[in-house]
């Protein structure tokens, strides 16, 4: 968490009490202010000298604190600090015309003499992201491909052309080693480029795509998706980097191409994309003959691919050179022992889809069923324990089974200290995951519950508490909502806030096809929430008076106790102090009544705040 200090006047105070609101909003920052710090009896100079301690100082500018020696004295000793350590810990904040101190005028300042809402969260967005040992960027890239043949022809065609401000396409069908190749130009390139990101595009919104790469880029950024992404954009052009969008199935994640230095991979199987009309584009033929021996002899060995020649060429011709196919029919012949290559040529299936079948079919009970288990986690990839929970299967076991797939190249490994692993779309499909969509969902359910205590585990596993809610929702779970609380409340306090969002209009979508009326009324509380951090003050007062409305129909009291807290809160932010105490004297009544004392301190709290704030 940071600790801000706000220096300023105390003619200025309505103004700084509005901006530590929103500058706490989320729980991600506590701000140090003198009336919530300093008790009666306190020595004043210690308790300023303790609040000047904080991560940062906020010089408040106005024509009043410009004049004042006492706040001369607060925001010169952080500049000091600043210039003697090396590291920033003063930014100025404008808030009325002033002569700017000359110390500030080259320094970090906000000028919000125009737009508080905008210029707050601009503020927030700098000090989370402002450190003074900024930890490195988180490398996500999945693990390097145990077997690479041939395409280094293609790798020298992505060398050349990804140049900075260029956007490739790297197209060709299913199967065909799209994936494998950028990988390979990924791990290859990396000392080639200031960074590297990797986004799994497969299933996920661009809200979820965003919020991976913000995770990746070590960035918390505030705002809704358009403002997220113009921000990752722009700090993705400033830099000479290597963004790979990896299978690509629709025009979404298009939006997050930067522009500027970054250099741009994308992966798909869709022909047409508008995104990618006019960029240059790689297209991925099939295996050449020789490539496919190649990988026939780095599998079965130089001897024995010599001896049967002939029966690999047919094999080869029946698969149509398919890289996938190619692999997992040398895989089959290895590691099982009722094939060999004379006998998979003479008996091989009609289709890819039909040998991949095959192939799963010649596994262990275990295995297989291991296989269909992950069939129904997230394509984007998914941690074998969550697989291994949905059957039961103890540790060991579950190892056990893993080398079987992998061996047969059913299963691709993403990261091995995390045990995470992913399935090909063409694996998936044969997989037969339905049959265990619903433990799947309860599972991830159950593992949300804990969010609080295993949030990191459960910010990997988004991908697999949507599919989870999808499931949930289609098949009207008892579950659903609860587990759509636990993701929004996950995504809200690691400040994924566009995700949260996401979900309150799914599920306020949801409640109006069900005519659902109490979800209805919590989840447009939520998204008001959301919608006054973001300074969108008139939207989240709309959706409080539908709330409000919608509780007193339901006669749910204490949901209108929240509604009225929050409704005082956003009155506050909209500078409405008659409107701000009526709200928190309603909530006061409320949770008075309805015996919630710890509701009832909190409303209590800020209402005291209201009313000092009118007395000054």
């Amino acid at each position: 968490m940071r600790s801000v200090f706000l220096s300023h006047s105390s003619v200025d105070k309505p103004f700084v009490r509005n901006l530590a609101v929103a500058l706490e909003e989320g729980g991600q920052i506590k701000v140090w202010l003198d009336e919530g710090e300093i008790a009666p009896g306190d020595n004043i100079v210690t308790k300023i000298a303790e609040g000047l301690e904080s991560d940062f100082v906020l010089f408040v500018m106005s024509p009043n604190s410009v004049a004042s020696n006492w706040v001369k004295e607060e925001w010169t000793d952080a500049f000091w600090e600043q210039t003697n350590k090396g590291q920033v810990k003063l930014a100025g904040v404008l808030y009325r015309d002033c002569a700017i101190p000359r110390l500030i005028r080259n320094k970090k300042y906000f000028d919000l003499r125009l737009n508080h809402p905008e210029g707050f969260r601009q503020i927030r967005t700098w000090l989370l992201n402002e450190r003074a040992a900024p930890p490195p960027p988180v490398n996500l890239l999945p693990t390097r491909p145990a077997l690479f043949i041939g395409r280094g022809a293609d790798l020298d065609v992505l060398r050349q052309c990804l140049q900075p401000g260029v956007v490739l396409g790297l197209s060709g069908m299913a199967g065909g080693g799209k994936t494998t190749l950028a990988l390979e130009f990924a791990h290859r390139s990396q000392t080639q480029f200031d960074s590297v990101y990797w986004l799994a595009c497969e299933s996920g919104s661009l809200t979820s795509i965003a919020g991976d790469l913000a995770r990746q880029l070590a960035l918390s950024i505030t705002g809704d998706i358009n403002q997220i992404v113009a921000e990752l954009k722009l700090h993705c052009g400033r830099k000479r980097c290597l963004l790979i969008l990896d299978n690509v199935e629709h025009e979404e994640p298009g939006a997050l191409i930067p522009g500027g230095q970054a250099a741009v991979l994308v992966t798909t199987r869709q022909p047409g994309l508008r995104f990618l009309r006019l960029k240059p584009e790689l297209r991925l033929e099939l295996f050449t003959e020789e490539q496919s021996f190649e990988l026939f002899r780095e599998v079965l060995g130089a001897d024995e691919v010599s001896a049967h020649q002939p029966e690999c060429r047919k094999l080869f011709a029946r698969v149509g050179r398919l890289p996938l196919a190619v692999s997992v029919s040398a895989s089959l012949i290895k590691y099982d022992l009722r094939y060999t290559i004379a006998s998979l040529a003479a008996n091989l299936p009609d289709d890819v889809t039909a040998l991949i079948a095959e192939a799963i079919a010649a596994l262990t009970l275990e295995s297989r069923r291991l296989l269909a288990a992950m069939s129904a986690c997230a394509p984007e990839g998914f941690r074998l324990d969550l697989a291994s929970s949905l059957l039961s299967l103890e540790k060991p076991t579950a190892l056990e089974a893993l080398f079987q797939l992998s061996g047969r190249s059913l299963v691709e490994e993403l990261n091995r200290d995390q045990r995470r692993y992913r399935l090909h779309a063409l694996v998936r499909a044969e997989g037969q995951g339905q049959e265990f969509a619903q433990q799947h969902a309860e599972a991830v359910k159950k593992q949300f519950e804990n969010w609080e205590t295993d949030w990191q585990t459960c910010e990997q596993d988004l991908p697999d508490f949507q599919l989870a809610l999808d499931w949930a929702m289609a098949n009207r779970a008892p579950f659903a909502n609860r587990l759509a609380i636990y993701g929004y409340s996950l995504t809200l306090r690691i400040g994924r806030l566009a995700e949260a969002f996401e979900i309150c209009n799914r599920m306020t979508s949801a409640a109006a096809k069900r005519n659902d009326d109490s979800w209805l009324q919590a989840w447009c509380g939520n998204q008001a929430l959301i919608l006054r951090g973001w300074g969108r003050l008139e939207e989240a007062l709309a959706l409080h008076k539908k709330e409000e409305e919608l509780c007193l129909e339901l006669g749910n009291r204490s949901g209108l106790g929240y509604c009225y807290w929050s409704w005082g809160l956003l009155a506050r932010a909209q500078k409405d102090s008659h409107t701000e105490q009526e709200k928190l004297n309603a909530a006061l009544a409320l949770f008075t009544e309805l015996n919630m004392p710890r509701q009832r301190d909190a409303v209590a709290a800020e209402l005291n705040k209201a009313r000092g704030a009118g007395a000054s």
